[in-house]
């Protein structure tokens, strides 16, 4: 829609005067009204991004940057939880909450992958702690929303 009142009005100009002569430079009207039209748009268009990148405006990178920074989030609020927990857990269950730990850890410094739902690193190891496997749903469940607000 850009530019399209410009161009219709240069198009609106009439071909001849009143008197029968044809318009002073109507044809250079349209060429010059279409040229300003084509670089705001096209030269713009094209050099923006790159500008903004230059300048480090950009927020960030991938197509989901934002899903991605939210469960990067929800993670370390996870592992946070499963620290705070840990510390009552049961001997023989020591080298399962390591494991998730390491787990958690590793997710928070990978790119996740999109589709995912909120706990699919861990949801498998946390089947054999089913206490615990529901209170770090809720605290991942509960920053999401905070974070969403």
């Amino acid at each position: 829609m850009r530019g399209v009142i410009a161009l219709a009005a240069a198009l609106s100009l009439p071909e001849h005067l009143a008197d029968g002569r044809p318009f002073p430079q109507r044809n250079l009207i349209i060429f010059l009204t279409f040229s300003v039209i084509l670089v705001t748009l096209v030269l713009q268009g094209l050099t923006l991004p790159a500008l903004i990148r230059a300048l480090g405006l950009a927020g960030g990178s991938g197509a989901n940057c934002e899903e991605t920074e939210a469960r990067r989030i929800m993670a370390e609020a996870a592992l946070n939880q499963l620290n705070k927990t840990s510390e009552e857990f049961e001997p023989n269950s020591a080298a399962l909450y390591d494991d998730l730990k390491e787990t958690l850890s590793s997710a928070i410094v990978v790119i996740i992958p999109r589709r995912r739902r909120p706990g699919w690193f861990w949801s498998g190891s946390l089947r054999e702690i089913p206490g615990d496997s529901l209170e770090l749903l809720r605290v991942e469940r509960e920053t999401a929303v905070k974070s969403a607000k």
